[in-house]
């Protein structure tokens, strides 16, 4: 924006130089202009009708070419506000799209906050099974291990002590115990 308003006062300092050079800036067209275009300044509003007869052509070429130009830094300045309102509808969306991901991120961490202590909760129960059933005759866990999930049995029997593991495979019926061995040769090899 600093850019357009310095484009627009080197342009205006050009064609004032221009006017000057040719003649037709003079102190009393500058304040036949001043008049016309800064009618605050001098405290009357127009040109009275006698001055604006008086008004040569070259003046009213000068007045037509600061016509333009004020027609243009209208443009420019009109082009200038519809920016910035697209600069800030832009950095609102940028803002709003930063509190999305803001809230994305938090729900990810809670979640894998959450999925930690459901995984914690079930390790913690899984070794509970392995000691009540390490402390039980194998032949009493055998018939319960062979009524579980595949996945769950491994789980509890990892936890439990190697020579009890196989009191209980042992005590096992012989297709569930096969069964029970290669999985966890399976499990084993990974």
């Amino acid at each position: 924006m600093k850019k357009i308003g310095f484009i627009i006062l080197l342009f205006f300092l050009f064609t004032g130089l221009m006017l000057f050079r040719k003649g037709l800036l003079t102190p009393k067209n500058i304040n036949l202009l001043e008049r016309k275009f800064f009618p605050g300044l001098m405290g009357k509003n127009n040109l009275s009708l006698k001055e604006e007869k008086k008004i040569t052509p070259e003046e009213k070429q000068i007045i037509q070419a600061l016509d333009n130009l004020q027609k243009e830094r209208e443009k420019i300045n009109q082009e200038k506000e519809r920016l910035n309102k697209l600069k800030e509808r832009l950095l609102a969306q940028e803002e709003e799209l930063k509190k999305k991901v803001d809230e994305i991120v938090l729900l990810k961490k809670n979640i894998d906050d959450s999925i930690k202590k459901l995984k914690l909760e079930q390790d913690n129960k899984i070794k509970w099974f392995a000691r009540v059933y390490s402390q039980m005759p194998p032949e009493q866990v055998a018939p319960i291990i062979e009524k579980l999930n595949d996945e769950l049995a491994l789980q509890i029997l990892s936890q439990i002590d190697d020579r009890q593991v196989g009191k209980i495979i042992a005590a096992m019926g012989t297709n569930q115990a096969v069964k029970l061995t290669q999985k966890i040769e399976k499990l084993l090899e990974k």
